[in-house]
Order: C-alpha cells, then sequence, then structure tokens
C-alpha cells in the first residue's frame, strides 16, 4: 500500500527545510518517507510526516501537497504562483 490515511482538511503547518509555514491543504490520503518513491527526496514535510513537497534527485520535477493558488497570501504561495507562471510565459504558452 502507497498511502496513508491523513486528516488535513483545512490550513497547517508545515516544515519547509528548517522553516515553518502554514499551508491551505484539503486531503485525506498521503504520502509517507517510508513510501517515497525512488529518486525523489522530501523538502516539505507536515507534523505527522506526511510529506507535502518532494523534488526529483536529477530531473527538475518538483511536486506540492497543498493549494498555493487557493491563499496566495504567504510567501511560499506567492513565489510558487509566480514561479509557475514565469516558467510558462518562458515556455512561450
Amino acid at each position: 500500500q502507497i498511502q496513508t490515511e491523513v486528516n488535513h482538511l483545512k490550513p497547517h503547518s508545515i516544515k519547509i527545510e528548517e522553516k515553518q509555514e502554514v499551508v491551505n491543504s484539503f486531503h485525506k490520503q498521503g504520502f509517507t518517507k517510508a513510501n517515497l518513491g525512488k529518486g525523489l527526496k522530501v523538502f516539505a514535510e507536515a507534523p505527522d510526516e506526511t510529506i507535502e513537497g518532494i523534488e526529483h534527485k536529477e530531473l527538475p520535477f518538483i511536486g506540492i501537497g497543498w493549494h498555493p493558488e487557493r491563499r496566495a497570501t504567504t510567501k511560499i504561495d506567492k513565489a510558487i504562483i509566480d514561479s509557475f507562471k514565469k516558467q510558462v510565459k518562458n515556455a512561450g504558452v
């Protein structure tokens, strides 16, 4: 089984590297380090050890488990949205 039952149905705190942030998260299932795929590393984690952010060790791939578009008021949420818009613009989309 690759998922864990969680109860993240409202904004909650996570640790991103060594900083605490509050994110807008709405999910009942998640992943822990025990079921993390090969080549991936965790950069954000909830207090219950649910993974909230991953990145590939070699490829330009990241994934997050919260919704920055729903609340874009924190620095981290704004940075994610701004980075996404910049990537889209640079891709000529």
